[in-house]
């Protein structure tokens, strides 16, 4: 048995999500690599076989996107975002000293196989440059000191969360009034502050039509760029109950000062979820999916956790 076959179990439990196989493909993706650490031809067969496509389909996907390795990289992967947020706070400064202090450039790893050090486009953690991302970990502002840990004892990174680096609101929270609870992602926590009682509300004493209404009243507005009224949007879906509806949670956030998704996953998932059960409820959906971008690992798994706890 090849080490890739021992793969095929929690493969097979990615793809058991899946109406489609080939719609697994990028987590298979991701599984393979963080076992092998890249994605070699070979790996790329062997996934092209189990979800039945043809190899030069899954080619063309490791290929296009920039998280996937096509050759091996550090164990610790350093990568210094050098949008626009960060290098007005210093990127290139941050880049130099890492690639003076590892001895290595931009693309390059180090000979003992310890270190890779790769400039990148945004990592969204704007209010917190510069940042670097240290395999799923991100990490700033990064300065003098963290370098240095990194360098010295890159495992001691996991106690420096990111530091916001803000003006004090000038507002009464909304969205983010619960991030500042103490385990705010727990179900207990969410629990005790009547979680999940508007959702159990609406899917059992209202039509969606009352929903829609409701939310249509309230003037709530939708959290993309263009601020559109959610009633308004919801109200456009057909009623009629012949397709499948599904409803999609965008959490790509890819341009810079686009940041607020991350915190909602990570500090505040079950109230994400609960709107995900109201939504659905209005619009006939029975089916949700959440569209998290790549870098953001570790908030997908805190928004699995509380998918898990909630079931």
């Amino acid at each position: 048995m090849s080490d890739l076959d021992a793969l095929r179990k929690p493969a097979e439990a990615i793809l058991a999500r899946y109406e489609q196989k080939q719609a697994a493909m990028l987590p298979v993706l991701r599984l393979v690599q963080e076992h092998e650490g890249y994605i070699t031809p070979e790996a790329e067969a062997w996934v092209a076989g189990l979800l039945e496509v043809p190899p030069s389909l899954v080619h063309e996907v490791v290929t296009f996107y920039t998280l996937y390795h096509r050759r091996p990289v550090g164990r610790t992967h350093v990568q210094v975002c050098r949008n626009i947020a960060c290098a007005l706070r210093g990127a290139e400064g941050v880049l130099a000293a890492l690639s003076e202090r590892l001895g290595i450039k931009p693309g390059e790893t180090t000979s003992d196989g310890r270190y890779t050090l790769s400039a990148v486009e945004c990592l969204c953690a704007c209010e917190a440059g510069p940042v670097m991302q240290v395999n799923d970990l991100y990490v700033g502002p990064v300065g003098p000191e963290i370098i240095e840990t990194l360098v010295r004892q890159p495992e001691a990174l996991s106690e420096t969360p990111l530091q916001f680096r803000g003006a004090p609101g000038l507002a009464e929270p909304v969205i983010s009034k619960r991030f500042m609870l103490k385990d705010s992602e727990a179900i207990e926590t969410y629990l005790r502050d009547d979680g999940y009682q508007t959702a159990r509300k609406a899917v059992t004493e209202m039509t969606p039509e009352q929903v829609i209404a409701e939310v249509t009243k309230s003037n709530l507005r939708g959290l993309g760029g263009a601020g559109f009224p959610a009633g308004k949007k919801w109200s456009f879906i057909p009623k009629t109950a012949d397709k499948p509806k599904f409803l999609v949670v965008n959490a790509d956030e890819g341009e810079p000062g686009t940041i607020k998704d991350r915190y909602i996953i990570t500090k505040d998932p079950h109230r994400l979820l609960e709107g995900i059960i109201i939504a659905a409820h209005a619009t006939g959906c029975r089916k949700a999916y959440v569209y998290i971008r790549g870098e953001y690992a570790r908030p997908a798994e805190i928004l699995q956790q509380a998918i898990d706890d909630a079931v």
